[in-house]
């Protein structure tokens, strides 16, 4: 037995109906969570980074004639990336562990 499975049939029992039902309700609950964890990172990741000052400017004409691995244009290869303020890194991994802590606690 696992724990879904004994926490769904004792909430199944309280509440009246079948345990296979309110399993299968946690494990969508689990599932969304799960999914949508990503798009919730890179949400709050893209949120805190857009608050670098050091953010490259591209011309207008770059972002119509590029995208993802195909740009026709013959642009520098030697662009680097900048690292941005470790204040932004720190308020990152601060809002990731908060949030780990605060579903820790929103699950007991």
């Amino acid at each position: 037995m696992h724990v879904p499975d004994i926490a769904g049939n004792a909430q199944a029992a309280k509440d009246g109906k079948k345990g296979s039902d309110v399993i299968n309700q946690y494990f969508g609950i689990f599932f969304f969570i799960f999914q949508s964890s990503a798009v919730w990172g890179n949400l709050m990741s893209s949120l805190i980074f857009g608050q670098n000052s050091n953010i490259a400017i591209i011309p207008e004409e770059q972002l119509l004639a590029c995208g993802a691995a195909d740009c026709s244009l013959n642009l520098n290869m030697n662009i680097t990336s900048i690292r941005p303020a470790q204040e932004l890194v720190w308020t990152l991994v601060g809002c990731y562990i908060g949030n780990f802590y605060y579903q820790g606690l929103y699950i007991i």
